[in-house]
């Protein structure tokens, strides 16, 4: 099979065209990873926010799924199992690593052209990290990565309805928290 061929199939006939002969695995891996190795690193980078551990946790998130690949004769919503492998590693560095910042995670700015954009981002990513786990990686998953609630929910265990309930749950708490900030802009803007 040609590697234009390749980019047209579904999750599941890829998988399938993996499964039917070794030779064909290699490539499979290469058309898993370019259909989901963004979405995977900004997903792993959202709950860690450091690059190194981001690094790490991605190509180990990798190496898993493949494995798993390799071993299973049948697999259901591929980039679900994919993203809950890369929280399963996430929340594991979480627990076992100690919270501090290095120098090397300092950035100094340098006088951004567009200053209220940048500082409302960094707001918001804030605001993230004052989020209980469940609503961070909820938001997360429905913001940044564009999840459906139904697949938000199949990837947490859960339904439809309590996904959508999590996710406005944090977005209710991320506007509380941003409040005195955008009245504060506001006020700035109007003077």
């Amino acid at each position: 099979m040609q590697k234009l061929e390749i980019t047209k199939l579904t999750e599941q006939k890829l998988f399938q065209f993996m499964k039917e002969k070794e030779s064909n695995y290699e490539a499979a891996c290469k058309e898993f990873y370019r259909r989901y190795a963004i979405r995977t690193r900004a997903y792993i980078f959202k709950i860690l926010y450091n690059k190194d551990d981001t690094d790490d946790i991605f190509q180990e998130a990798f190496l898993r799924f493949f494995k798993t690949m390799r071993e299973k004769d049948e697999m259901q919503n591929i980039p679900a199992f994919l993203l809950r492998i890369a929280r399963n590693l996430c929340l594991d560095n979480n627990k076992s690593s100690k919270r501090f910042v290095s120098v090397e995670d300092i950035v100094i700015p340098q006088e951004p052209e567009n200053y209220e954009k940048d500082e409302m981002i960094a707001l918001i990513d804030k605001a993230l990290d004052l989020l209980d786990e469940r609503q961070k990686e909820f938001f997360v998953l429905r913001e940044y990565q564009r999840l459906s609630f139904r697949e938000i929910g199949e990837l947490k265990g859960t339904n439809e309805q309590a996904a959508k309930s999590v996710v406005f749950r944090a977005k209710i708490k991320i506007r509380e928290i941003l409040q005195p900030y955008i009245k504060e802009i506001s006020e700035l803007n109007r003077s």
